[in-house]
Parts: structure tokens; C-alpha cells; sequence
């Protein structure tokens, strides 16, 4: 009789110990993680992504958003999809059948394209270039036999309010056809820039 009221008191602190430990987790537990931008979590992970070891996080990135379009000597590629950009305060600027991006911060720069064109023979010259008070400034340009693809960035101080384009400057292909994506997942014609100091 009296081993049974041990087993009986044994089994009694055993259910109270595992309530007293069940509300006790209840009560002290963390309250659940939502995960900020580029932050993920899965399981007991917490995992981050882009960020660059605290540099500027001023950039923009748009995007011939058409299948094709023409571009003619003397005007201005057209880039009329902002893909993304931080700050997220302006809009592509129309200019000469084309666009123009505005810079939003002074500081300097790493800008550039990347083109997708018919091969048509003959060569072109298309530049890198900025308006600031209605003056064009040519920053880089590229004198090249039209190629399938071309790639080209410079490095450069920009101003609030320069207006960043990529230009047909001159050449005998008569004019270049771009190709470009209606979908943000396959971007081929597109035109960037990202604050690094």
C-alpha cells in the first residue's frame, strides 16, 4: 500500500512537473521572427541576401520591356521599364524617341548597358552619356562592328538631376534593332547604375 502511494505521488509530480515545464515554454517562448528585405527564414536558418559590406544602396536598373524596337543614329536608346531603383522616386525621363534615367543622389557612379541587336554589318559608335543643364556629355563610348551583344560600363560623378541615356552617337548600320523582354526573368536590352561612393 504504501508503494503505491509512492508510484501514485512519483506518477502525480511527474504530470505536474511536465505541466509546470509545458506553460512554462508557453509563457517564456520567443515570439515568432518575420523576416525584413532580403532576409529569409527556414527551419532554425536565418539567411540574408544582396547587401555588398554596407556600401551605397543607391542604384537603378531599367529595361527595354518591348520584344524589339529600332534605334536610329542620333537618338537615344528606349528603356522604358524601371525594373528597380532605390530611392524609388523617379521615372524614366522621354527624350528623342528614347529615355533617360535621373539621378536621384550626387555621388559616383559605376553606369552601364548591356545590348541585344540584330547583326546588321558595318559598325556603330553608342556612348554612355549624361545631360546636365541641357548639355550632353558623352562619358564612354564604343566604335565597334555592330555585334550580336555588347556590354559596356564606366565609372563616373553624376549630379542630382543628371539624366543618364545610352546613345546611337553615329555609324553606317543605318539603324540597330534591339531586342528586349516583356518579362522582368529574361532582361536583354537594359541600361544600370549603382552609387558606390
Amino acid at each position: 500500500m504504501v508503494e503505491q502511494l509512492i508510484q501514485q505521488h512519483y506518477k502525480l509530480k511527474q504530470i505536474q512537473t511536465h505541466q509546470i515545464y509545458q506553460a512554462f515554454k508557453q509563457t517564456n517562448k520567443q515570439d515568432t521572427l518575420i523576416a525584413g528585405d532580403n532576409i529569409t527564414i527556414t527551419g532554425n536558418t536565418i539567411s540574408a541576401s544582396g547587401g555588398g559590406g554596407g556600401g551605397s544602396s543607391v542604384h537603378f536598373l531599367c529595361s527595354l520591356n518591348l520584344q524589339y524596337t529600332s534605334l536610329y543614329v542620333n537618338n537615344y536608346a528606349r528603356f522604358p521599364n524601371i525594373v528597380f531603383q532605390n530611392p524609388t522616386t523617379t521615372t524614366m525621363a522621354s527624350m528623342n524617341s528614347g529615355h533617360g534615367y535621373t539621378i536621384q543622389e550626387d555621388g559616383l557612379y559605376h553606369i552601364g548597358y548591356s545590348i541585344t541587336a540584330l547583326d546588321k554589318g558595318g559598325t556603330v559608335e553608342i556612348g554612355i552619356l549624361y545631360i546636365r543643364n541641357s548639355v550632353e556629355i558623352i562619358i564612354s563610348r564604343s566604335g565597334i562592328a555592330v555585334a550580336l551583344t555588347e556590354d559596356r560600363s564606366t565609372i563616373w560623378h553624376l549630379q542630382v538631376g543628371d539624366i543618364v541615356c545610352i546613345k546611337y552617337i553615329s555609324g553606317n548600320a543605318g539603324y540597330l534593332t534591339l531586342y528586349g523582354s516583356t518579362s522582368n526573368d529574361n532582361i536583354k536590352t537594359n541600361m544600370y547604375g549603382y552609387k558606390i561612393g
